[in-house]
């Protein structure tokens, strides 16, 4: 542990960090555009598909009950 905060402390490794740091300033505003720009609508879309599927699939089961019912409903008759 002594030794890794030396190396931290040495300027060869400052001189990595500054370069990782740079990059790192440099791509983050450009990551977060990304993720305004297509992250919201792309989930927004994935979640009114899912609701759209949720509410198709529950009212073919309720036509598929009705119609079940009513088949049992008139074979009784």
């Amino acid at each position: 542990m002594e030794e890794a905060e030396h190396l931290c402390h040495s300027y060869d490794i400052k001189q990595i960090y500054a370069s990782v740091k740079k990059r790192l300033s440099m791509s983050l505003p450009i990551q977060r555009k990304s993720m305004e720009c297509d992250g919201q609508p792309r989930g927004l879309k994935k979640l009114s598909m899912q609701a759209i599927l949720t509410f198709a699939t529950m009212n073919l089961k309720k036509l598929a009950t009705w119609t079940w019912q009513a088949a049992s409903k008139s074979s009784y008759t």
